[in-house]
């Protein structure tokens, strides 16, 4: 962390504006669940995501796991009336062309999906004045073997995943994803 006073004033107004809210945005909420996840998942797991990472989280050093998140509650139905339709929730799971090592650095071209397993996180609160992004309790997890995603499919329905596979919480995702890898 820098020792300006400027810049520390900066980081703790965006991280107060940014995470320290009850509903976090889709673009920021996906950094703070991958954090969360990697500290549910605990020792020997390690977070690394970056924007153009092929996966967030690796295992030693061979397993890959990729988070992919979703919720009720989005930041911009906020100010919308309470009877609104909460989101159903979707996931990408679309294969790509390759992807980046060394921090962006070298692309490495290998069609299809690059981590052994994804995690899929659910938050099923759309109570404006009961959901709170933030709570790791509140989060539903699903932790999926990459071979059993539908092949060639870009994303996959909250329902469809809910129907297919079990959730579990944060207290047992370690466990979860561990009988897997």
């Amino acid at each position: 962390m820098t020792e300006n006073p400027v810049a520390q004033e900066i980081f703790a107004d965006l991280v107060a504006k940014l995470f320290d809210v009850n509903v976090m945005g889709n673009q920021y909420r996906s950094h703070y669940v991958e954090r969360l996840i990697a500290i549910g998942l605990g020792d020997g797991f390690k977070l690394v995501s970056d924007d153009w990472g092929g996966w967030d989280i690796e295992y030693g050093s061979d397993a890959r796991i990729e988070v992919k998140q979703s919720a009720a509650l989005q930041k911009w139905t906020a100010n919308l009336s309470r009877a609104e339709k909460p989101a159903a929730g979707a996931f990408d799971i679309a294969p790509r062309k390759g992807y980046w090592t060394n921090g962006g650095a070298t692309w490495v071209a290998a069609p299809g999906r690059h981590a052994d397993l994804y995690i899929f996180a659910w938050h099923p609160i759309a109570d404006f004045d009961a959901a709170d992004h933030r709570d790791p309790t509140q989060w539903r997890f699903f932790v999926v073997p990459t071979s059993e995603l539908p092949q060639d499919q870009k994303t996959i329905s909250r329902t469809v995943v809910e129907r297919r596979w079990r959730a579990v919480g944060f207290d047992k995702l370690r466990a979860a994803a561990l009988a897997i890898l």
